[in-house]
């Protein structure tokens, strides 16, 4: 399977979509860099250099409410002030789900600016849930 799923290089420097081993290649490089993962997997080990972004409608502490994109942008970008960092989407299909389409691709937009103004990485998991128009579009955003 290629780290940039179906294609053989990222989109341009520092982004890209990412299937499952490009994932886990991004959490594992270069551990001088943060990574800021915005996910509802439970599996991930937090490391030093991994901060982690649950997605839940559940209150919890160290949860985001995926309605909430306010707070969820607001967390991201204070993040992204401290240091240069991989920010990983790893919750597209869900912010799909609880937001609608439209809305989680102009939110993943957004977030892709946010990476590139303070001179980050920006990359977006996907798996087959996701049709050809859909994968097409956020190509496009990360373009």
């Amino acid at each position: 399977m290629s780290l940039w799923f179906g294609k053989k290089e990222p989109l341009f420097q520092g982004s890209g979509l990412l299937d499952e081993e490009g994932f886990h290649s991004i959490l594992q490089s270069n551990p001088h860099i943060q990574k800021v993962v915005i996910t509802r997997r439970y599996n991930i080990n937090p490391s030093t250099n991994v901060r982690l972004i649950y997605l839940s409608k559940v209150p919890h502490p160290g949860h985001v409410d995926p309605s909430k994109l306010h707070i969820l942008e607001q967390t991201i970008w204070r993040l992204l002030q401290d240091s240069q960092s991989d920010v990983i989407l790893d919750a597209f299909e869900y912010l799909v789900i609880e937001n609608g389409l439209d809305t989680a691709l102009k939110f993943t937009g957004k977030l892709r600016d946010m990476a590139v103004l303070a001179g980050s990485n920006f990359y977006v998991t996907v798996s087959g849930a996701l049709d050809e128009r859909t994968i097409h579009m956020l190509r496009r955003i990360l373009d």
